[in-house]
C-alpha cells in the first residue's frame, strides 16, 4: 500500500498544466478586452493580454527543448497557403 498520499507531479506534467492554463486565461483575457468598457480597464487587460501569451510561449518553448511538447514540422507548401488564406481574409476585412 502506498503510504503518500500525495501524487508526485513530473517536472512535464506540472509543464503541461501550466501550459494549458496559460492558454485558457489567454481566451479569458481576449474576451474581457473586448467586453472592457473604459479605455483604462481596456488597457490593464491588453497588457495582462500580451504578458500572459509571452509566459505561454516561454513555457511551449521550454516544453520543446526538453521533449515534452513534440510537433510536427509543417511544410512549406502548408506554411504559404495558409499564408494565402489569411492575407487574403484580411485584404477583405479591410476592403
Amino acid at each position: 500500500m502506498n503510504e503518500n498520499p500525495f501524487v508526485q507531479l513530473t517536472e512535464q506534467d506540472m509543464l503541461t498544466d501550466l501550459l494549458g492554463q496559460e492558454k485558457q486565461i489567454v481566451g479569458l483575457y481576449s474576451v474581457a478586452i473586448t467586453e472592457a468598457s473604459t479605455p483604462e480597464l481596456r488597457q490593464v487587460l491588453s497588457n495582462n493580454f500580451t504578458n500572459t501569451t509571452q509566459d505561454q510561449y516561454q513555457t511551449f518553448d521550454y516544453m520543446q527543448q526538453k521533449g515534452f511538447y513534440k510537433i510536427k514540422q509543417a511544410q512549406a507548401q502548408d506554411i504559404d497557403q495558409a499564408k494565402q488564406t489569411y492575407c487574403k481574409m484580411e485584404n477583405e476585412l479591410t476592403k
